[in-house]
């Protein structure tokens, strides 16, 4: 816990000493911003994560990036019909990510003909590409019914009723772009994908000592789609388009 508050305290903190901030002092007004996000498309996640995203862009180069959910199962993606005896799952829960951002962006020196700079600046602010390090973590409660067996002797309870907790950290790296879609540039566009893992820890509660919970799966060979309840270590690949409203 000690090192995930370190973490955050950092990704919060290394933005303000930033170098990028002391030579471009002259070049920053055209790109702060104070933002507020959400993601439009969020419902067809397995998990659906309603809530809002805020984000502030301190300089040129520099921005941080916040988002707060509440999670539930969607109605779209329901464990009905999958054979891993895991059927009407209810789950509720949080959601934090956290990321800082580092923006790409050539704007040109003042010794550079002032007509060219203009354009080059245009540009930037009409395309804004980053990469950022990205850190989420999520915690939830589920419940359902599954098969349980007891290897020791030789016994199995056949769809038992279980409630869980679950907690998830990951990490990634993270690129994406925005687009301006209004004259005012109020109203944006952004992209962003990347590249990580995340490892999710399962603690579950009123099954009796010695059992665990019965998956065909898992004795096979060759991957899968690991179940909502093992605990396990896996890719992770994070995907989000979000609108974007500044503020300031």
């Amino acid at each position: 816990m000690k090192n995930i508050k370190s973490f955050i305290a950092i990704l919060f903190l290394f933005p303000l000493f930033s170098k990028a901030q002391i030579g471009e002092k002259n070049s920053n007004s055209g790109f702060k911003e104070t933002y507020f996000s959400f993601a439009p498309f969020a419902i067809f996640e397995p998990h659906f994560a309603f809530g809002g995203s805020f984000g502030q862009r301190l300089t040129a180069r520099s921005e941080y990036f916040t988002e707060a959910s509440y999670v539930m199962q969607t109605p779209i993606f329901n464990q009905k019909g999958r054979s891993d005896n895991l059927f009407n799952t209810q789950l509720k829960g949080a959601r934090i990510i956290l990321q800082y951002r580092y923006h790409f962006l050539k704007i040109g020196r003042p010794i550079v003909n002032l007509l060219q700079r203009k354009h080059r600046k245009e540009q930037a602010e009409k395309f804004q590409p980053f990469i950022g390090v990205e850190f989420r973590y999520k915690s939830y409660n589920f419940s359902s019914y599954a098969d349980f067996i007891n290897p020791s002797i030789a016994d199995t309870l056949w769809g038992k009723t279980f409630t869980a907790h679950a907690n998830v950290l990951g990490g990634a790296l993270i690129f994406g772009n925005t687009f301006n879609l209004t004259k005012d540039k109020r109203w944006k566009l952004e992209l962003a994908y990347g590249i990580g893992g995340k490892q999710k820890f399962v603690k579950f509660k009123s099954v009796p000592k010695g059992y665990v919970i019965y998956h065909p799966f898992m004795a096979k060979d060759g991957p899968y789609i690991p179940p909502l309840y093992e605990e396990v270590a896996t890719p992770y690949i994070p995907f989000s388009i979000r609108l974007r409203y500044c503020i300031k």
